[in-house]
């Protein structure tokens, strides 16, 4: 039967009353429709679970800043210094970028060449230069913009280089339409060259000295690496600088990089021609470009062939998640400095950034389920969702999964790319989004919602929003409280970028950008209609939706089938949100079993679902 019989609730002769009260165990997937829980889901979307309710409010998202950074995201990270000061970073495969707040808009940091001046001619795509020395610096496929020493704009016109000819020409992909003219200042980016999958690591080192391979000053210093080149920024300057390569600078590329103990570690490594994919360096204390003297030395994280993925830290431990093992690293005493322990062999990580921390554990999604670490024991948990995700993930996307946490909302986004995704190398399209702190029977509940991310990050406001801010709206067309992360620096904002380069701000507005439609929608279980293999009617269905100012309608679509895997019969009603006319809605399709459906496809439609009321008619054996 649907739901559970409330005898205390009398129903008209003939009819029967189910309730489903708290509808909070979220979906469960790859199982039986009838043998999902009362209060679980079939489907959902665009929806989220909190205080045993189901909400549509504010799940959506809108865009940061408006021009588009012209590739995929692959990072964004908050580089929060010593002195409070923080700054958001965004990495694409090819470039770091910083973001102005005051100006809302991302500027360029990759490393530049400007040394000299150009020649340029209309209609033509050869470039000469004076006094410079492209040979060394510049290669194939780098941008170049003329006009300025000091360009970082993306919205500047920026010519790509077809050929490094000598020191002093270069050949463009395509013709200058500028007007002719010598003499010219210009700005050259110095693209990474990542491969295409590769994502960025990026840690902080505070109080760093003065860079012996960056030359940045003492202070605060970010670094970074995207598998092929390591770089560090100070914040200040205006451009990164690489520091590593397989063979330049620090001499040795890496996959992921780790603030720990005052060290900073490099893991998964390339050295000159050599990959030693399970081992990690550790630089000197106190000076993360010193890989070479004092305490700096190398170790292997994993005691059989293997490949670290990431590291994270953990409590007083670093923990080094490789493909097929979980490894705790411990600082001990020289001449030793790290003890290393194999938590779980044969558990390893599935992509480097599907590693979840929440300060006193971790949870990660290995090749067979997700884990809980609290660097001891691994206790399986979202079987419900995940043992079904795995078994439909596109695996040669992997490097575009990720997780990321938000306090606020007491949720974490797992960005998983499946098959059905419809793309070969774009991001994922949703977010499997697990309710941590909802008590829920013991079950971790999960819903899902649009997102297709293909980096995920934070970012802290600067700014402090003030009533006088929001003049012309009331309290209740808000879609937040007013302490809410959206409107001030309490919480960080969740951010994403996507395959096409533009960041969204997470959890704005009820809407996808500027989108016309937002479909949100929630299906209850399958349940029979009637007893044995009598055949019955839904006749109504009461949504119990919260109070709340909204306009518009919700569609009630109920689903009829005479076997589990028939064909689907669909009847549908419209319930004012408001609340006006009915409480319920009536309808008359027969069937063996059935489904309820309530949702919303227009943006703005805020919703609050804290159960629903079926009531069923048994027709008789046909």
């Amino acid at each position: 039967m649907l739901g559970r019989p409330l005898p205390e609730l009398a129903a008209p002769r003939g009819l029967s009353r189910y309730d489903v009260l708290s509808p909070n165990l979220g979906l469960f997937l790859g199982r039986a429709a009838v043998t999902i829980p009362d209060r679980g889901l079939l489907d959902c979307n665009n929806v989220r679970i909190k205080d045993g309710k189901i909400t549509s409010e504010a799940v959506g998202y809108s865009l940061l800043f408006a021009p588009s950074i012209g590739a995929a995201i692959t990072l964004i990270y908050e580089f929060a210094t010593s002195l409070g000061a923080s700054t958001t970073i965004f990495g694409t495969k090819s470039d770091l970028l910083r973001y102005d707040e005051v100006a809302n808009l991302p500027l360029y940091i990759t490393p530049r060449y400007v040394t000299g001046t150009v020649a340029v001619t209309n209609g033509s795509a050869s470039v000469t230069g004076t006094g410079t020395t492209w040979s060394t610096n510049l290669k194939a496929g780098d941008k170049i913009h003329f006009g300025s020493a000091s360009q970082d704009s993306v919205s500047a016109v920026w010519y790509t280089i077809l050929t490094v000819n000598s020191n002093i020409s270069i050949t463009l992909t395509a013709n200058f339409t500028g007007a002719t003219a010598s003499g010219v200042a210009y700005t050259a980016r110095k693209l990474f060259t990542a491969p295409e999958m590769h994502v960025w690591s990026a840690d902080v080192f505070p109080d760093a000295p003065l860079g012996t391979t960056s030359s940045l000053p003492a202070g605060d210093r970010f670094i970074a690496t995207n598998g092929t080149e390591v770089v560090a920024w100070d914040g200040n300057a205006n451009t990164a600088v690489v520091i590593s390569t397989a063979s330049t600078g620090l001499g040795f590329s890496c996959r992921s990089v780790l603030y720990y103990k005052n060290m900073m570690l490099y893991g998964g490594l390339v050295e000159g021609s050599t990959t030693k994919p399970a081992n990690f360096k550790n630089s000197a204390i106190a000076d993360p470009e010193n890989v070479t003297t004092l305490e700096a030395n190398e170790y292997i994280a994993a005691q059989s062939v293997d490949f670290l993925l990431t590291l994270k830290r953990l409590g007083d431990y670093a923990v080094a998640y490789c493909s097929n093992s979980v490894n705790v690293i411990q600082f001990v005493e020289a001449p030793f400095y790290f003890a290393i322990r194999t938590a779980a062999p044969r558990i390893g990580l599935l992509a480097a950034r599907l590693v979840a921390d929440y300060g006193d554990y971790h949870e990660f999604l290995a090749k067979d389920q997700a884990y809980r670490f609290d660097g001891l024991r691994l206790i399986p948990f979202g079987e419900q969702v995940f043992n079904e995700l795995l078994r439909l993930m596109d695996r040669q996307r992997l490097e575009r999964a990720s997780v990321a946490i938000s306090e606020e909302k007491q949720e974490a986004y797992w960005v998983l790319p499946l098959v059905s995704d419809a793309t070969d190398t774009g991001g994922a399209k949703s977010s499997w989004t697990e309710h941590y702190a909802e008590p829920a029977k013991g079950i971790t509940p999960f819903t899902k919602r649009d997102m297709p991310a293909t980096a995920m990050g934070r970012f802290v406001k600067d700014s402090v929003g003030r009533f006088s801010d929001y003049t012309g709206f009331t309290f209740q067309s808000l879609v937040a409280r007013f302490s809410d992360g959206v409107f001030s620096s309490n919480f960080p904002v969740v951010l994403f970028g996507d395959e096409f380069g533009y960041v969204h701000q997470l959890d704005t507005q009820t809407r996808k950008d500027s989108a016309l439609t937002h479909f949100a929608f929630v299906t209850s279980p399958v349940r029979p209609i009637a007893d044995r293999d009598s055949r019955g009617i839904i006749r109504r269905v009461e949504p119990f939706l919260q109070e709340a100012p909204a306009s518009g309608d919700m569609t009630i679509r109920v689903g009829v089938q005479d076997t589990m895997n028939g064909p689907l019969t669909t009847e549908e009603r419209t319930h004012a949100l408001d609340q006006s006319g009915l409480r319920y809605k009536p309808f008359r399709e027969p069937g063996r079993y059935g489904r309820v459906t309530f949702e919303t496809q227009l943006p703005a439609q805020n919703w609050t679902l804290e159960g629903y009321r079926v009531t069923v008619e048994e027709l008789g054996e046909r």
